[in-house]
């Protein structure tokens, strides 16, 4: 299926897991840089549940997507970093509703390099991170926030050396990977 229109050139991103807690995936997709902020919910068979504009209509930097699975009564919650050209931003939206629950800007105002984010449930803080990185530019760090606390309760560089490419991140659990080129980097 088409998840955007058939003649789009611009990239795409991706998010996959459940938030509805009957055993079934939801499909996030979002646009990337190069048109206006677009974020469509798929059912896993295709169908499309949701489209919403996570950011301003003239904001054309793409962004990063990711999806809280639900955890017991809690259904999940779709996760979306801002990409370049803008203060950096992540918004938690909550499911099915997609209304906006959070925003804040985790390395300041003046950061405009995008935010990788992942989230998952996690065992050792006892409830759901986000787990965030920064984008190209700076050196690569890794920020885990608890999103009932609302604090950041991990953080470190995920690479010692000066590369500033920017870094991919995933968490799965309580197990936190980066990526930059072709180095993987894993903490528990």
């Amino acid at each position: 299926f088409l998840a955007f229109w058939e003649r789009m050139e611009m990239g795409i991103v991706v998010a996959v897991g459940g938030c509805e807690g009957a055993g079934r995936d939801e499909i996030v997709w979002g646009t990337m840089a190069g048109t206006a902020p677009s974020l469509k919910v798929f059912s896993g068979s295709g169908a499309l549940l949701k489209t919403i504009r996570p950011f301003e209509a003239s904001y054309t930097g793409g962004m990063r997507v990711a999806i809280l699975p639900s955890h017991g009564a809690d259904l999940g919650k779709v996760i979306v970093g801002s990409g370049v050209g803008r203060e950096s931003e992540v918004r938690v939206f909550t499911w099915p509703t997609m209304a906006q629950e959070s925003s804040w800007s985790p390395f300041g105002k003046t950061f405009g390099n995008g935010v990788p984010v992942a989230a998952a449930w996690s065992d050792l803080y006892a409830q759901p991170v986000l787990v965030i990185g920064n984008g190209a530019g700076y050196k690569p760090k890794i920020q885990v926030y608890g999103l009932t606390t609302k604090t950041i309760l991990a953080s470190w560089s995920a690479f010692d050396y000066k590369n500033l490419s920017g870094i991919a991140i995933a968490v799965r659990n309580d197990i936190v990977g980066a990526v930059l080129g072709t180095i993987v980097r894993t903490k528990v």
